[in-house]
């Protein structure tokens, strides 16, 4: 048997870092998941971590955004009131960290 000229170390600590993109993902809520990971930082506004005590308006269609029963989520509101980072921001934070 040849070798390739990689070390055998080398090769099984790469496949045991690789081990934990099969992990199973974390089934949270998708406020509870921004809660967890979001943080604001708004140049004029509020800065800190994302909570929905601030925008409990919010929680419903951004706990339909993480589920399997409908394909879209459409919400209308006033400028400035947590939308985007909500929403978008919210979402994404939950999907990168519990997906």
């Amino acid at each position: 048997m040849e070798n390739s000229g990689l070390p055998v170390a080398s090769l099984s600590a790469d496949f045991t870092d690789s081990l934990g993109a099969l992990k199973r993902p974390r089934r949270v809520s998708v406020t509870q998941g921004a809660s967890d990971a979001l943080v604001i930082s708004d140049g004029g506004g509020y800065t800190g971590a994302w909570t929905p005590e601030q925008v409990p308006y919010l929680a419903e269609p951004m706990d339909l955004l993480g589920g399997r029963r409908y394909e879209a989520v459409c919400f209308v509101g006033p400028a400035r009131t947590g939308k985007t980072a909500g929403l978008i921001l919210g979402w994404m934070a939950h999907a990168l960290t519990n997906d």
